[in-house]
């Protein structure tokens, strides 16, 4: 009897667009990712219809991959520093590479040298990515359950835990906010000082579809908005954000010592610290470079006098074999455009799929919903208290950050550079994807908010209004009742 295949969806979110977000499904499965870290996912799955997109994995493969990275890091005490060089140096190369195209007037470029541009970002997106995912992506969460494991021995406690693994360094939203905090201390918006803000962080809101970027009246409208909380409270959270790195290293020292932590582990702690690092910087290079490539997409689509969206349905390589059939991109994109695309990442080649066979496969790959009321997750920061309920606030998107409010649960897919003005006001975040390196992980712990993430499905069991309650103890996001709520808000407003 032949034993039925099981999958796992470890990513899921809202994507305008297939391309650049499908270079996640072949990066994992090339020979090269094999040759860095000694194995590769044979098959990986990219389901896309309607803007969801969720990426699928055969389970017992995702476990085989998992435990090898795991093993890896653990026995070898090199590999995720080598890695790590390897992902700064590669990154900074991308980075480098991408403002070059974002300087250039690409009007001027021929149809072939634009093709030219693509194919080198496309390749240097790919080899940046091959080095720096399946360490923190399939190792980070088992390698923090082995940890924990250890420690447990010792009594730390999971609070404990989540301060001696957090990296006790600033991420780039927590960096971005304390530039703004200066420059509104300073009562310095002049054209220069904006400028520089720009120059530093206009990428962050773009992601993989863009089309936004910051630019200098984002900024001035930010400060004079933060302006309105009072000195005070800026003072306060400039101190907070300064001493982040400072305190964050303290506390960790008196752990160490007081549970009297070993040398192995407290290597393995650093391991865990750098994995956080590594996703946090995965999305500062990556998304550098995804303004660029949108440019290409741009002045391409102008050259063939189509829509360069569509280009974001083809691939290179069949975009380059009808450069003088137009038409024929434009249906071929339209027709994906309109209905479920299956795509396939095997040994570094993509495959699509369409039609009937895409429905079948794609309806035994996804999970059914109906009737769950909760889900379950793993605490990433416990924040000022372990427990609480409020509405939910369901953002699946970057661009609908606007409609959250203050005491609001953040429910998204997953969180990224651009969602953080709307967790700063969240009581409460929750992801349906993402592991201990999280980006939602970290900012969480940076903002000192409970998160919970990794829920699978939160997206899509709540929705907008629902009174919801995380509670940290048991890992679990659920409905609640009405009156429950109540109850929870009379005790906030008396704390």
């Amino acid at each position: 009897m032949t034993k039925k295949i099981t999958y796992r969806i470890m990513r899921t979110r809202k994507y305008y667009y297939p391309i650049p977000s499908i270079w996640n499904t072949i990066s994992e499965s090339t020979p090269k990712t094999k040759q860095i870290h000694g194995i590769n996912f044979s098959h990986v799955w990219l389901h896309w219809r309607d803007f969801d997109y969720n990426q699928i994995y055969r389970d017992q493969e995702w476990q085989k991959v998992c435990t090898f990275i795991t093993d890896r890091i653990i026995k070898d005490k090199t590999y995720v520093s080598n890695v790590y060089q390897k992902q700064i140096k590669l990154g900074q190369r991308l980075v480098a590479f991408s403002h070059q195209i974002i300087k250039l007037d690409l009007s001027k470029y021929s149809i072939k040298r634009l093709l030219d541009l693509y194919q080198k970002i496309h390749q240097g997106w790919l080899g940046y990515d091959q080095v720096c995912t399946l360490p923190w992506f399939c190792g980070a969460d088992n390698l923090r359950d082995y940890i924990f494991k250890l420690l447990e021995a010792k009594k730390v406690s999971a609070e404990k835990f989540i301060i001696l693994s957090s990296a006790p360094v600033r991420s780039f939203s927590a960096n971005e906010e304390l530039d703004l905090l200066k420059l509104a201390l300073s009562k310095k918006l002049d054209k220069k000082s904006l400028d520089v803000l720009v120059d530093k962080y206009f990428w962050i809101p773009f992601g993989y579809d863009g089309p936004a970027t910051y630019d200098r009246e984002h900024y001035r409208t930010t400060l004079k908005e933060l302006s309105k909380q009072g000195r005070q409270k800026l003072l306060r959270r400039r101190t907070e954000l300064e001493s982040y790195e400072q305190k964050t290293q303290s506390q960790q020292q008196v752990l160490l010592k007081k549970y009297n932590i070993d040398g192995d582990t407290k290597r393995l702690l650093r391991d865990l610290q750098i994995l956080s690092l590594m996703t946090d910087q995965r999305k500062e290079f990556h998304f550098q470079s995804h303004v660029a490539f949108a440019q290409i997409l741009q002045a391409m689509g102008k050259k063939l006098g189509i829509d360069h969206i569509l280009l974001k349905f083809l691939q290179f390589h069949e975009i380059k074999m009808n450069l003088n059939n137009p038409d024929k991109l434009v249906r071929l994109a339209s027709l994906r455009k309109s209905g479920l695309l299956l795509f396939t990442g095997r040994n570094g080649k993509l495959t699509i799929m369409t039609g009937p066979k895409a429905e079948k496969l794609g309806n035994e790959m996804m999970p059914k919903l109906a009737g769950l009321n909760q889900v379950s997750g793993q605490v990433a920061s416990i924040g000022r208290k372990n427990k609480l309920a409020a509405r939910a606030r369901v953002i699946l998107v970057p661009s609908k950050i606007h409609m959250m409010k203050g005491r609001e649960i953040l429910i998204a897919p997953m969180t990224s550079p651009e969602y953080v003005p709307a967790m700063r006001k969240a009581a409460a975040i929750v992801t349906d994807e993402g592991g201990i390196t999280s980006h939602a992980a970290i900012v969480s712990r940076e903002l000192n908010k409970l998160c919970i993430i990794g829920t699978k499905f939160a997206t899509k069991v709540f929705k907008d209004g629902d009174m919801v309650e995380v509670d940290a103890d048991k890992g679990v996001v659920r409905l609640v009742s009405s009156e429950k709520l109540k109850n929870e808000s009379r005790r906030v407003r008396k704390i």
